[in-house]
């Protein structure tokens, strides 16, 4: 029998749920607890084989407890937040507030929603520069057209208002071309395609 955890995941704590009828039980999201919350599966005989962890993806906070749970080999699935949603407004037992709770999570894990989480060092670091390029892109056009809006003006105006946005947008440049190279360095192969 397939033992299912739910984590509801947030900055400072997660809250889990082991059973439909037993309360959720808080962990403080630090590495010394998450040892503790593998401590307590240990204890409960909840091995590696036979239980299933699942938590909706949230931004980083999820990463210390994926990563730990990798290390002591528990199969760790990761749902997406619109399919909790989702089942939380098809549920009679709505939860408060719209905030999805462990046991949402582990009924949307028994029902076989989510994805295996199998990411590496290397993965999360490629995709934490990848993200980082797209927000500086979104940036830099953002100050584009700031900087288009004030020579428009001083066209307009026929007098020179301090525009900001061109030293900024040269940064910004540089900072992307940096990233660029960084990213470069992975998986060069896969990028020529």
């Amino acid at each position: 029998m397939k033992n299912y955890i739910g984590i509801d995941i947030a900055k400072n704590d997660f809250r889990a749920c082991f059973k439909e009828n037993q309360k959720e039980i808080k962990f403080d999201n630090t590495e010394r607890r998450i040892d503790g919350f593998f401590e307590y599966l240990k204890h409960h005989k909840l091995n590696k084989n036979k239980t299933i962890i699942g938590l909706e993806s949230t931004g980083a906070y999820h990463y210390r407890l994926f990563i730990k749970a990798k290390k002591f080999n528990y199969k760790i699935k990761v749902i997406n937040p619109i399919i909790v949603n989702k089942h939380n407004q098809t549920s009679l037992r709505r939860v408060k507030n719209d905030k999805k709770d462990s046991r949402l999570i582990r009924y949307c894990l028994i029902k076989g929603y989510g994805y295996e989480f199998k990411e590496t060092k290397q993965t999360i670091k490629l995709k934490a520069l990848v993200r980082q390029r797209e927000n500086l892109v979104n940036i830099l056009n953002t100050a584009k057209r700031r900087q288009n809006d004030i020579e428009y003006k001083q066209d307009c105006i026929q007098a020179n208002i301090e525009n900001v946005y061109q030293k900024l947008n040269q940064q910004l440049q540089t900072k992307i071309k940096n990233l660029e190279k960084k990213l470069i360095k992975y998986k060069p192969k896969t990028q020529k395609l």
